[in-house]
């Protein structure tokens, strides 16, 4: 299973880390957990990202009769309320920034920092608000259900994940252009 670059990056959020604490842990470069999440990687980086993500306690679920990509966390956490991760997750699967989706939102970008931050000065309705306006955008947050955890689907994110192409043989190229 191929998971498409940008489901790489929301798992990064969902967790909460850093670029540089996910190379650390996974021991892979800063790049190459840039481009992973920018494009598609190379067979041996895309496994080991998703092997790394499997170890934290998120699994990816390929779109399946035309639902989107999903995100399962492993274990109940007794949140009742979606949890600020999965409001940023989903902002990031969005391809949002905090500043884009506050506009979208017709919300402050302080507010949505302040949202994703789980500050207690933020309303809850507010936060309902916001939570309303990103599953009017095709994401859905899903009760955790028996022993699985909370997990967030995105409508808008399909199957689009395709090997990297391979690099053009520059010899074969050469004898192309020889022959014109």
């Amino acid at each position: 299973m191929r998971v498409p670059p940008l489901m790489l990056k929301a798992a990064r959020e969902l967790l909460g880390e850093s670029q540089d604490a996910m190379a650390l842990a996974s021991k892979r470069s800063r790049r190459a957990i840039q481009r992973a999440e920018t494009t598609p990687s190379s067979p041996a980086v895309h496994r080991s990202l998703v092997d790394y993500f499997k170890r934290r306690g998120l699994r990816f679920l390929p779109p399946h009769d035309g639902e989107g990509w999903s995100i399962i966390e492993s274990a109940d956490t007794g949140e009742s309320d979606v949890p600020a991760r999965l409001i940023r997750a989903a902002r990031v699967g969005l391809q949002h920034s905090q500043k884009s989706l506050g506009v979208d939102a017709s919300l402050s970008v302080s507010t949505v920092r302040r949202v994703e931050a789980e500050e207690e000065s933020v309303e809850r309705e507010t936060r309902l608000f916001l939570v309303q306006h990103i599953l009017s955008k095709g994401v859905e947050f899903i009760r955790p259900q028996g022993l699985a955890g909370w997990a967030i689907r995105w409508n808008s994110v399909q199957d689009d994940s395709k090997a990297r192409a391979p690099r053009p043989n520059l010899r074969g190229r050469k004898q192309n252009s020889s022959t014109r």
